[in-house]
């Protein structure tokens, strides 16, 4: 008999429900079910599939889920109920007529009562009683042309309006009218008459005197000065001579310019410099020098000499301080790898001198043509670290007798992995920089296993070399090495540098640890060869893996799912086979 197709599994399951109705017993009685599909899944060697069920007609239930496990020749093998359906006894509660009726005749009294209220006023009504309106109780009084008497009669105060009399020349207060206060009725009440104040005695002004005609004021004389005396012009003194140079400081052989004034008007003045002759010039017509002269080669470097100028016609000297710098050395750049090239520039040396040795941690690296200063004492030389340890070291330069020295600080090699990280057969990328330039990568071991002769150089250049910058990028493949940290170690030209790789353990999960027989188990594993094949599964012995053999991924870990056979329960072990790389664990059949 051929395999069924998953279509047709899931019409067998369908079919086989509904003809098999009885299979629910008596827990569901007097109820006609329908059916529908929830999922359904190819396994290995099997179909799994989920339906739904519920009574027919309207139900607002929880649906049931039932799962069926057919084989590939269309013969039912399980049948679970894996969800019961719920609310399949309960029934809606009615409300009677009668309370119905009683609840809709209160409400209806209620709201006749409001209305009653609210067209009454009964709502709006203030509980305080109103205030009486006061009334007059006799007729105004007429104004009189004097005071009036204070009426008793009536019951609205009026303010009095008072003018007040201003006495000159003081100003006086403005008469101010205050609103009267109304009334509380319509009716007019008695104004009262301004009262007028008697008048104040005002006091006659007393004229003021007047001035008579202002006196006429005589003329002062100016008085005449006499003639001013002349001053007698006084001789210039002449001032002392000065000189500047245009470089205080500056190396042998360097020429530098003296400038000076108050010297003799085209007399001559002669310059010195530690004491020797070394330039004479004739001042201009204002007595101005401006004199070229060259630091002698026999100055002492590092110390200060004086320089003189002194004016012939009258002896009168003046001078000022030169300093001849120490001989120097400056490097570019002043770190960096073995192999790697650096610049030397020198100052202050003795000219046209050849600059031999240069001496770099002991070793001479001056190379033929020898550099030469040139007429000022400088000189310019590329040379190449030597392949010397790690750490700072001194580069010393001789020329003659002079001597400077500078700092070289030479950086380690270094080895750099990517990945870091991964298991057996993993491809790791070595990069490393800082060795002897152009020199032969003598070893590569990853944890103690040399690797060098099956490596891959992704350099565009024959053999395994580092290139003049002193790098190189080699690829190489974890060999089948004990889980935790391994030692990648180069060695070129005597200079050693590493990293670390680490090698995850193996690791196998079972997701669940207990299950039933026909039940799904996952199974994961990491820490395993790289594209390694997951060549067998069993469960108590018994083969589950199926036909499909999964492989390890670029981190060796896998993921495959099988499914507990028939056996006994109790406890049992899966067993996990990776390329030739085994590992069991304990699991649980359940009843």
């Amino acid at each position: 008999m051929d395999n069924i197709t998953l279509d047709q599994a899931r019409v067998l399951a369908l079919q086989h429900a509904q003809a098999t109705a009885g299979f629910y017993g008596a827990r569901f009685p007097r109820h006609d079910f329908v059916w529908e599909v929830v999922s359904q899944e190819d396994r290995d060697y099997y179909y799994d599939i989920r339906l739904s069920f519920q009574p027919a007609g309207r139900f607002r239930g929880k649906l049931g889920v039932e799962r069926f496990i057919v084989d590939r020749r269309g013969k039912i093998e399980v049948r679970l109920v894996l969800v019961e359906p719920s609310g399949l006894s309960q029934r809606a509660t009615l409300i009677r007529p009668s309370r119905q009726v009683a609840g809709l005749t209160f409400i209806v009294i209620a709201g006749a009562g409001l209305a009653v209220a609210f067209l009454t006023g009964a709502l709006d009504a203030d509980p305080r009683p109103s205030a009486p309106t006061p009334l007059p109780s006799s007729s105004p009084v007429p104004p009189a042309t004097t005071a009036p008497a204070a009426s008793t009669t009536t019951p609205t105060v009026i303010p009095v309006l008072v003018p007040t009399v201003a006495i000159p020349p003081t100003p006086t207060a403005v008469p101010t009218t205050v609103p009267p206060t109304p009334t509380l009725t319509p009716a007019p009440a008695p104004i009262a008459s301004p009262t007028i104040l008697p008048p104040s005695t005002v006091p006659t002004p007393t004229a003021a005197p007047t001035l008579g005609p202002p006196p006429t004021l005589a003329p002062t004389p100016t008085p005449t000065t006499g003639p001013t005396p002349t001053a007698t012009p006084m001789p210039t003194p002449t001032p002392a001579p000065s000189i500047r140079l245009s470089a205080a400081s500056s190396a042998r052989a360097s020429s530098v310019a003296v400038a000076g004034e108050g010297f003799t008007p085209s007399g001559t003045a002669t310059v010195k410099y530690a004491g020797s002759i070394v330039a004479s010039s004739k001042a201009d017509r204002v007595g101005a020098i401006d004199i070229l002269f060259t630091v002698p080669l026999s100055a002492k470097p590092g110390a200060t000499h004086a320089v003189e100028a002194i004016d012939d016609a009258t002896g009168r000297t003046v001078s000022i301080d030169h300093q001849v710098p120490p001989p120097s050395l400056s490097l570019e750049p002043n770190q960096g790898f073995p192999g790697g090239p650096f610049t030397i520039t020198g100052q202050g040396f003795l000219p046209s001198t050849t600059v031999r040795p240069i001496v770099f941690f002991g070793l001479d690296i001056s190379t033929y043509p020898y550099a030469v200063t040139d007429s000022s004492g400088a000189f310019v030389v590329t040379l190449a670290v030597p392949k010397v340890i790690s750490r700072d070291h001194t580069v010393t330069a001789t020329a003659a007798r002079d001597v400077a020295r500078a700092s070289y600080e030479v950086l380690p090699a270094t080895v750099e992995l990517t990945p870091s990280a991964g298991p057996q057969n993993t491809s790791v990328i070595v990069e490393g920089w800082g060795f002897p330039a152009s020199s032969e990568i003598e070893s590569l071991s990853v944890g103690g296993l040399d690797l060098l002769a099956d490596a891959t150089n992704l350099r565009a250049a024959p053999g395994f070399m580092t290139t003049v910058w002193g790098t190189f990028i080699i690829e190489v493949t974890v060999p089948e090495l004990d889980s935790g940290v391994a030692e990648v170690t180069a060695e070129i030209a005597g200079i050693r540098a590493g990293a670390h790789l680490t090698v995850p353990p193996l690791l196998v999960s079972i997701t669940p640890v207990e299950s039933a027989i026909f039940g799904p188990v996952i199974i994961t594993g990491s820490g395993f060869p790289v594209a390694a094949t997951v060549t067998t599964v069993t469960i108590n012995g018994i083969r589950v893996l199926g036909s499909h053999s999964p492989k390890t991924d670029a981190d060796g870990a896998f993921e495959v799912t099988v499914v507990v056979p028939a056996i006994s329960p109790g406890l049992t072990q899966v067993s996990v086979t990776v390329g030739d790389i085994s590992f069991s664990s304990d699991f649980t059949v359940i009843p």
